[in-house]
């Protein structure tokens, strides 16, 4: 297991993943989307646990630490924010709860920036 990296603190909460606790922390429309990469964001990974994303619209960088970054791999339309959140349960010490409001506060982040769209939205 790992903790879950969040700046300035680390999360070291460990519960079974509880699909229901987890769907009450968001409205059940919020929880049930799919996010994917902007086709405009290339990204790489450096040093196994952090990934740099480029948007090539504004070339501004963008640096993710572990955590967002195994959220990033997860953005390809598939999994919704609930499924998201149960891996960084099965992945990190944290619980259900708390998994889903930091992908959610993530995914916020990502989707203001520009970073990622919902599935289906076009460019």
């Amino acid at each position: 297991m790992h903790k879950l990296q969040r700046s300035p603190h680390t999360i070291d909460h460990s519960k079974p993943v509880d699909r229901n606790q987890t769907a009450s922390c968001m409205s059940e429309a919020k929880a049930s989307f799919t996010y994917r990469r902007s086709p405009d964001v290339v990204s790489t990974t450096i040093d196994r646990d952090e990934t740099v994303l480029l948007d090539l619209r504004s070339l501004r960088y963008f640096s993710l630490n572990e955590t967002g970054s195994r959220i990033w791999r997860h953005l390809t339309g598939d999994a919704d924010l609930i499924q998201i959140a149960e891996t960084l349960t099965k992945e990190y010490e944290i619980d259900a709860h708390e998994a889903h409001r930091y992908v959610t506060a993530h995914i916020a982040e990502l989707e203001a920036e520009g970073l990622i769209l919902p599935t289906g939205v076009d460019e």
